[in-house]
C-alpha cells in the first residue's frame, strides 16, 4: 500500500499527463477540489501540491472525506485552454 506521498505525486502526474493531452500543464489550471480520506495528511500533501503547481496557485478546496480501495487523495482540477 502506497502513502499520502507517493500517491499525491501519482495523483499529479495523472492530471499533468491529461491536460498535456489537451495542450495544457498545471499552469492552466484556475480551480481544484482535493479530497483526503485523513486531514491529518494535509501538511504533507501541501507540500507536494505546492512544489507541483506554479504561482499563483489555483483557488482551491480541501475536505475530508471517506475514499474507498485504499486510495488517501483525489484531485478534481478546472483548467482553461490556451488561446
Amino acid at each position: 500500500m502506497t502513502g499520502i506521498d507517493e500517491q499525491t505525486e501519482q495523483t499529479l502526474r495523472n492530471v499533468a499527463t491529461l491536460l498535456g493531452q489537451h495542450d495544457c500543464t498545471l499552469a492552466n489550471v484556475v480551480s481544484c477540489l482535493v479530497h483526503l480520506s485523513d486531514l491529518n495528511d494535509f501538511p504533507r500533501f501541501n507540500k507536494i501540491y505546492a512544489a507541483h503547481f506554479p504561482e499563483p496557485r489555483p483557488v482551491r478546496t480541501t475536505v475530508g472525506t471517506a475514499l474507498v480501495n485504499g486510495m488517501l487523495v483525489e484531485i478534481t482540477v478546472v483548467a482553461h485552454t490556451p488561446v
